[in-house]
This record gives C-alpha cells, sequence and structure tokens, in this order.
C-alpha cells in the first residue's frame, strides 16, 4: 500500500511540476515540488524509501523533459540518500529542518544541474545563473516546502496506522 501511494505522490507531484508550477511561475522560476517530496520521504521514512522515491521521482522527471534519461534520476536519489542520512545522525522531524534540508538540497541540484547542463561546456555565467535562476527558485520553493510537508507528513501518518 506505502509503495502504491509514493507512486502515485510521485505521478502527481511531477505532474503538478510540469504543469500547474510552470504557469505560476516566481521570476520565471518554478519550485521544485518533486524535491520537496524526496526531502520529505526521505526525512519521514529513511534512506531507502528516500533514494528510491528519488530515484523514480527522477526518472519520470527525465523521461518527461530532461536532457538526458538518468541526470535527474541520479541526482534526487543522492539527495533523498544523503538528506536521510544527515537527518538519521543529527537532526529530528520537525518543520525547521526540512526547510533547511529542502534549501540545501534544492541549492546542490541546482548548482550540480548548472555545472553539467552548462559550466562543463563552458557556456554560461554562474553569478547570472544564482541571481536570475537558483536563488529565486530557491526562494519560490521554500514559499511552498511547509505547506507541501505538512500534506506529505499527514499522508505519511495514515499510512503508518
Amino acid at each position: 500500500m506505502k509503495a502504491l501511494i509514493y507512486t502515485l505522490l510521485i505521478i502527481l507531484f511531477v505532474a503538478l511540476q510540469s504543469t500547474v508550477f510552470r504557469y505560476i511561475s516566481f521570476l520565471n522560476c518554478a519550485p521544485q515540488v518533486v524535491l520537496i517530496l524526496v526531502v520529505s520521504s526521505a526525512v519521514l521514512r529513511g534512506q531507502a524509501t528516500g533514494a528510491i522515491v528519488g530515484l523514480f521521482a527522477g526518472l519520470l522527471v527525465d523521461i518527461l523533459g530532461g536532457r538526458a534519461i538518468g541526470f535527474n534520476a541520479i541526482l534526487y536519489m543522492y539527495i533523498g540518500f544523503f538528506t536521510a542520512w544527515l537527518c538519521e545522525r543529527f537532526y529530528n522531524k520537525r518543520y525547521k529542518v526540512v526547510f533547511v534540508f529542502v534549501i540545501m538540497a534544492n541549492l546542490v541540484y541546482s548548482l550540480l544541474y548548472y555545472f553539467f547542463s552548462f559550466a562543463i561546456w563552458g557556456k554560461g555565467d554562474i553569478i547570472v545563473a544564482l541571481w536570475k535562476v537558483i536563488l529565486p527558485e530557491v526562494w519560490w520553493t521554500m514559499i511552498v516546502a511547509l505547506p507541501i510537508f505538512w500534506v506529505i507528513e499527514k499522508i505519511d501518518r495514515l499510512l503508518a496506522r
């Protein structure tokens, strides 16, 4: 049952990110709601769930519009795994912690995405990317992170019963 619910959540969040949130953009940037799902599942369920949700969510993002299949899957998988690893060792499951992990994960994801998509080929300017894309995306993701985590946490509590 948990696998089915997480599968439906992955499909829902990828659909929301690629449709609804593209039209509700802030400074031409959409929030990374799939990243919020990956971080939330990692914080609530641990390393294995965080990595698996990250892998499949990233794979679906890649299939629907990524540059190379597997790129987002690997990034999301590692973000899910290491978020849970850090959370299990240093923190508990409070909203502030999820908020900080979403910010950190979004910065890491965006910087790695920029590096492997542009900088490695000698294209783009990191300062412009930070000010016009990465930081507005992080702000927008921060705004929607806590309400989304609240919903995911409620669903997780229902699954725990």
